[in-house]
């Protein structure tokens, strides 16, 4: 076990899972705040804004289908660089936006560049882990980038208070300036192009894997249904569901890479990531809708019995359609 570990600690691999961090830590600081932070300058309610987090979703699912062809093509290094560079000007363009097709169009672009950072990072960070380590490097990798989701969660609303939204965004700069910089010291070996279609499922989602992302998509709505208290005393919620995620979420990503074969681990493991994530953007929307805490408090806890009656079924449909590897 020692030995394992030890192989696994190289600095490309720490830093490659530290970048995801900072790239989650980064965004989590600023996305459960953003109806906040537009209702004060836009003089409307906060629940005006949620479907931006629709929008901030369907530029993630948008460009999933293009990242087998883009890390097939480009060097794989640079696609996740991009995103996080452009990514810089996201808060900036937030507060400076003043039309509602400003606001629609920065969300679609940073979810875009979340989806491609998100897919490039896992590819990376599975390409430089010898084959043997790879599923331990899996769960490694998921669970350091929910790590970073919740401190995010936590420390958004108190640095708000402190620095203000400007200073937050400042923040923001900083780790993702950060994160790029470990990036660009990862050596990723050159891989020749093997002539992969422009659009596939291929690192983006693994469909045998469907019921289990189910289960995860719940699990991420209970998080995302009390993102909003982020803002509010009541912030311990969101973190403590987040916290609650983590004791499944290795399991889940062992249950993913082992309903994959051996070439798809990458997108088993998007998959998982991709589903919990989905699931917290339409949580945050709906309860910014609902406009209540209280009755976003219920409604995760009725998610949460759904995902209770639903775990024993995602159990048996695993044992039966796994892969054996």
């Amino acid at each position: 076990m020692r030995h394992a570990v030890n192989k696994l600690m190289t600095w490309d691999f720490w830093s490659i899972c530290s970048a995801a961090a900072l790239l989650h830590l980064a965004l989590f600081l600023w996305l459960p705040l953003l109806p906040y932070i537009l209702s004060q300058g836009w003089g409307l309610s906060a629940s005006a804004f949620a479907p931006l987090y629709l929008i901030y979703l369907i530029g993630i699912l948008l460009v999933g289908p293009f990242h087998a062809w883009l890390a097939d093509v480009f060097r794989r290094k640079y696609i996740l660089m991009l995103p996080l560079l452009l990514l810089t000007v996201f808060p900036y363009g937030c507060l400076a936006a003043s039309e509602m097709w400003q606001l629609q169009a920065l969300m679609l672009g940073a979810g875009c560049c979340h989806g491609l950072a998100c897919s490039a990072g896992i590819t990376i960070s599975i390409d430089i882990v010898e084959s043997e380590r790879r599923s331990k490097a899996n769960k490694v990798y998921a669970l350091v980038v929910s790590l970073g989701a919740m401190l995010g969660i936590g420390l958004g609303s108190w640095l708000s208070e402190r620095l203000g939204f400007y200073g937050l965004a400042h923040v923001m700069l900083g780790l993702l300036l950060l994160a790029l910089c470990l990036v660009a010291g990862i050596y990723v070996a050159f891989r020749a192009p093997i002539g992969v279609p422009r659009c596939s499922s291929d690192r983006f989602f693994l469909p045998r894997t469907w019921l289990l992302a189910i289960q995860m998509l719940l699990f991420g709505g209970i998080a995302g249904l009390l993102l909003p208290l982020a803002h509010t005393p009541e912030a311990y919620l969101p973190v403590g569901a987040l916290l609650l995620l983590l004791l499944p979420l290795r399991t889940f990503v062992t249950a993913f890479v082992k309903m994959s074969h051996h070439c798809q681990r990458a997108t088993s493991v998007h998959s998982c990531l991709l589903s919990l994530l989905a699931g917290m953007l339409v949580g945050t929307a709906i309860s910014f809708c609902l406009a209540d805490g209280a009755a976003s408090q219920i409604a995760a806890l009725v998610l949460f019995g759904v995902s209770l009656v639903l775990l024993p079924f995602s159990r048996k449909f695993f044992q039966k359609y796994r892969v054996r590897m």
